[in-house]
């Protein structure tokens, strides 16, 4: 919901209004896609008042971030800590919506007694204007109303097991081969075997697997990359080139740099090390 001016009984710091007479409230707001189905929005919250710092260092009012979708259900609040200026925001394809409305203020965290303000605009409230009483969760500064547009096109997991191909030799270890069109995963028979029944086993199982199997291979991949000791030609270089851009990576700007291979793999398959452990965990839990 936008705010208007004809909400407020009392003076309030907003660019939108003429309240005050000096003062600046701004929140620079910037997103950047950090997986492929995961968006970190960073406010980042200038106030230029004395006495609203005093409120916050009194901890009597905060810095506040309200999330609302549009046509959606979608309600967030977020409050910073004291002596925050700088909030980071995690938004996930399936619970946050393509398109976010977002009000940020400064709101008073208990019931005010005689608030009063130095910037206050004289030529309208005169010399001394005092507020006898603000009441907790009014607002006392905001900036213009931020929209959103969160662009979770590509969102669905990348399909990396489409350049992933697993099989078995007469082996003890496993092995990654990425001299063929697509990455070849060689694992012992028995490690194989057991492979291909977890795949058609519950959604816990398959997460492990991605963590055990898919994760490690897909991380040498990316190494090869940035090393520079991989042919070009072959298909799952393509492929993979195509998936770093959902993450806003260049496939030859990793070419020697200092990205972390394992981290970079972590993302393109959706951070899979976050839940799996535990998820498997609570299935053997619920089992037993």
């Amino acid at each position: 919901m936008k705010l208007r001016s004809d909400l407020f009984p009392y003076p309030v710091l907003s660019n939108e209004l003429d309240d005050f007479s000096n003062g600046k409230f701004n929140v620079s707001i910037s997103q950047r896609k950090i997986s492929v189905s995961r968006f970190l929005i960073t406010f980042d919250f200038q106030l230029e008042n004395e006495d609203l710092q005093n409120l916050i260092l009194e901890k009597k009012a905060k810095f506040a971030i309200h999330l609302e979708g549009k046509s959606s259900s979608y309600r967030n609040l977020i409050y910073l800590e004291n002596g925050e200026t700088i909030k980071e925001v995690e938004l996930e394809s399936g619970i946050a919506p393509k398109k976010i409305y977002a009000n940020v203020m400064i709101v008073a965290t208990e019931k005010i007694i005689n608030y009063k303000n130095s910037g206050f605009n004289k030529d309208y409230y005169g010399e001394n204007l005092v507020i006898s009483e603000v009441e907790k969760g009014s607002i006392l500064a905001y900036d213009t109303m931020a929209e959103l547009n969160i662009d979770f096109s590509n969102s669905e997991n990348p399909n990396v097991k489409s350049m992933i191909r697993v099989a078995s030799i007469d082996n003890n270890f496993m092995e990654v081969d990425l001299d063929g069109d697509t990455i070849r995963v060689n694992l012992p028979r028995k490690s194989y075997y057991a492979y291909v029944n977890l795949s058609n086993s519950s959604k816990e199982q398959q997460q492990l697997l991605l963590v055990a199997i898919i994760l490690p291979a897909l991380t040498m991949a990316i190494e090869s990359v940035k090393q520079n000791i991989v042919d070009e030609t072959k298909e799952w270089y393509e492929a993979l080139g195509h998936l770093l851009s959902k993450i806003n990576y260049d496939i030859e700007d990793l070419k020697g740099s200092e990205e972390n291979s394992l981290t970079i793999a972590q993302q393109l398959l959706d951070f899979p090390l976050e839940n799996a452990l535990y998820n498997y965990y609570s299935f053997i839990e619920e089992k037993n």
